[in-house]
């Protein structure tokens, strides 16, 4: 039987041993890099889910309204409260961010808004149908 070398006998053992420590600190400091850019994509990819989910709903209402106005001979809702439950849950008027969707109308259109991340009606961010 055969025994095994004794790994501290010879000076690149000991070597070896002493840069492991800095490779594994070089390796978790690459790795925090790559970290920090998939934590960029994952941040980017969650600041856009909530916005297609508000288009998504923005969708959904205007298909509601446009159903109303189809079973009320062309007239539209005054307000999104006016949609019945089948077409539409009261509690699901609200965007990503808990802001109410504004719901306008002029003659026969009607323009549905998010105030989109910053909550405010009018800025860059805000999201229509």
């Amino acid at each position: 039987m055969m025994l095994k070398k004794n790994p501290f006998e010879s000076i690149n053992s000991v070597r070896t041993l002493c840069m492991l420590p800095i490779a594994l600190v070089a390796l978790l400091i690459m790795g925090g890099c790559r970290k920090s850019e998939s934590d960029k994509a994952i941040e980017e990819a969650n600041s856009e889910a909530p916005k297609a989910a508000t288009r998504t709903t923005i969708t959904g209402i205007e298909q509601a309204v446009k159903i109303f106005a189809m079973r009320n001979n062309g007239k539209l809702p005054g307000v999104l409260e006016d949609l019945t439950p089948e077409l539409w849950k009261k509690e699901s008027i609200i965007d990503s961010w808990g802001t109410p969707f504004v719901y306008s109308k002029n003659g026969n259109s009607f323009k549905i808004s998010s105030a989109g991340p910053d909550r405010r009606l009018g800025t860059k961010d805000d999201i229509t149908n």
